[in-house]
């Protein structure tokens, strides 16, 4: 299964500065500053002008903690210029995975979310690509 991933911003802005490293040590601060960092970048990155696609493979190994930093940058409506594809293995994620579960939230949230399931090349197709 491919999934294909938009916001739908309507402001165009990116970050100029620095960035500031925190002072805060606390491991538990760590998955929020990761998510941060990685906001800036794709704001410093990524623009109408100069598009950005970020194509994430086996998406039903992801962790729900990488899935939450997913749906935070895909839902943050100053990144402008940013799709997102995934691919995950479909007879592995049922309806109750964590993978699922996250995609109707984003859903929900008014991410527009685009599914396009791949079968097995027949040995005839492979051999037409491959010639």
């Amino acid at each position: 299964q491919l999934m294909t991933l938009y916001n739908n911003g309507s402001s165009q802005s990116l970050v100029g500065g620095e960035f500031r490293q925190s002072t805060t040590t606390a491991p538990s601060s760590m998955p929020g500053r990761v998510t941060l960092a990685f906001q800036q970048l794709i704001k410093r990155v990524a623009s109408p002008t100069r598009p950005m696609v970020l194509f994430l493979d086996d998406l039903q190994w992801a962790e729900p903690s990488s899935l939450e930093v997913l749906a935070t940058i895909v839902g943050d409506l100053e990144i402008r210029g940013l799709a997102v594809v995934g691919a995950c293995r479909g007879n592995e994620v049922s309806i109750d995975h964590h993978l699922s579960v996250t995609l109707r939230e984003m859903e929900r949230n008014g991410m527009v979310i685009t599914t396009i399931v791949m079968r097995n090349f027949s040995q005839s197709a492979l051999s037409e690509w491959l010639v």
